[in-house]
């Protein structure tokens, strides 16, 4: 599942949003719901979805977890990435060749509005958060953004930062002040369809007739903040741990980073 502040990170005219975020459950019936009645903290990472494969369709009924599409290991955009965020490293602040890179990126998701990119910035600091920003909004749900972090030695405050965000998000303070407290959906339809917007106040206080209420901002809790990477220590087994052997072999090794 996505941590909301993540789902709320994506402009809402970034065509990875919808791609990246599922903000329903299919039921056996083919009805789209949401995936709990605390709906904002049940949207699921869905680049993997069953109900996209359509041959051989998978049948909603089945109980097993998956979708028969095989994990990217790596994607163009990724090499466009690491290219820009290298060449800007070398060069002391990035080329046009790095610029033209993590443009081509953005652009693709925002095709259609590729004018509302941005300006890209042209100065090394900059360009370096840039990047990061792009590989977090790009590879969500790919496994790659801990070991981004754990290579820029951010982890931790990207951890602190993603929880302190969560609080405000809870307590509706800006930017998330204009967010709604619930949502109303319909129950009968094999598409997601939502009364109202997930971007303002809600319009009224008890759903409309044909809709069922569920918890947005509402849903949200000191518990759920709490449990954000409740196990993350820092410097301790963040890298991985040498092989066995290697240490057997030689004794000038030990055994480290917290194993």
């Amino acid at each position: 599942k996505l941590v909301p502040t993540y789902y709320y990170s994506f402009d809402s005219i970034d065509t990875r949003k919808e791609v990246t975020a599922a903000d329903y459950a299919v039921k056996t019936t083919n009805q789209h719901t949401p995936g709990s009645t605390s709906a904002l903290l049940a949207v699921f990472c869905g680049k993997f979805r069953r109900d996209w494969v359509s041959n051989p369709a998978i049948p909603l009924a089945t109980p097993t977890l998956y979708s028969g599409i095989n994990w990217p290991v790596i994607r163009y955009a990724d090499v466009l990435l690491m290219f820009a965020e290298t060449e800007n490293e070398l060069n002391n602040g990035p080329t046009p060749e790095a610029i033209a890179a993590y443009e081509q990126v953005r652009k693709r998701a925002y095709k259609g509005n590729e004018d509302k990119i941005g300006e890209t910035p042209a100065d090394k600091a900059g360009f370096f958060t840039a990047v990061m920003n792009e590989r977090w909004l790009e590879f969500g749900g790919e496994g790659i953004r801990k070991y981004d972090l754990i290579r820029w030695n951010l982890l931790g405050q990207r951890i602190a930062a993603t929880k302190t965000a969560m609080t405000s998000m809870m307590h509706q303070e800006p930017p998330y002040d204009k967010l709604p407290a619930k949502r109303f959906y319909k129950n009968n339809s094999t598409t997601m369809i939502w009364y109202n917007s997930m971007y303002s106040p809600q319009p009224v206080t008890t759903p409309p007739p044909g809709y069922v209420s569920v918890n947005w901002i509402s849903s949200i809790s000191e518990a759920f903040i709490t449990n954000i990477a409740d196990s993350y220590r820092p410097n301790h087994s963040e890298l991985l741990p040498l092989p066995q052997g290697a240490v057997n072999a030689n004794p000038n090794l030990t055994q480290d980073y917290g194993y």
